[in-house]
């Protein structure tokens, strides 16, 4: 989890599983963090791990401008029913000239009318979701993906057997696949009280860095050259 160095200051309107998770992230990471909702039981539940938690109308103009929701560096309104009352909060906030609002967006149609709102920071946590399912059960070897552009992504791929002892700049990944090695995910052999194995960062790998077993690559390029690079090496 990143640790702030300077404070900010960030509302969450909509305590869904989505906006719950965001809340709870941010304020772990040191962050002031606002948790709005209409309903009292998503408030109640999350009070303690938040800075506040408000049960209000954020429809509500006054409410918004009484608690300060403009001042924050951010709002994030997850709403993820209730497409109406998402779009006339958002809208609030844009006229009451909050730096910046993130809106949800569940379909092309939303996202469009958010747009068109003034919206330009769009959530769309189903369709990423449904992005990264895709990529994972097409590449069965990559553990983790994030797309970066139509063309380009990092991806994390477990080291294959046959790369196992040798250096980066024995196995060239760069010139062969146009892939550059962010960092590597080593195992230290020891696990969390979950049962889970525990992992370092090698930090900005050199060419020198030899591979061992278990070790993971999070690497930049194409999934395509990854792809290849996964075959080339069984």
């Amino acid at each position: 989890m990143v640790k702030l160095l300077e404070k900010r200051r960030f509302a969450v309107i909509g305590l869904g599983i989505f906006g719950r998770v965001l809340a709870l992230e941010l304020a772990r990471a040191g962050a002031e963090v606002i948790a709005i909702d209409k309903r009292a039981e998503p408030v109640e539940e999350i009070k303690e791990e938040v800075t506040y938690a408000i049960q209000m109308d954020a429809t509500d103009v006054r409410l918004l401008q009484m608690h300060g929701i403009h001042e924050v560096d951010a709002a994030i309104v997850a709403i993820g029913e209730h497409f109406e009352a998402l779009v006339l909060i958002a809208a609030e906030l844009l006229n009451l000239n909050t730096p910046r609002v993130f809106a949800r967006a569940a379909t092309l149609t939303q996202r469009r009318i958010l747009q068109r709102i003034g919206v330009t920071d769009i959530i769309s946590p189903e369709e990423e979701a449904a992005q990264r399912l895709a990529m994972l059960l097409l590449l069965p070897k990559v553990l983790d993906y994030l797309q970066l552009s139509d063309e380009y992504a990092i991806l994390e791929v477990e080291v294959p057997p046959s790369m196992v002892g040798h250096t980066l700049a024995d196995l060239a990944l760069r010139k062969r696949y146009h892939i550059n090695v962010i960092t590597i995910r080593r195992p230290t052999g020891k696990h969390t009280e979950e049962g889970e194995p525990e992992f370092e960062v090698l930090g900005v790998p050199g060419p020198d860095t030899v591979l061992q077993a278990g070790d993971t690559l999070v690497v930049f390029g194409k999934p395509e050259d990854v792809e290849r690079m996964l075959l080339a090496s069984g």
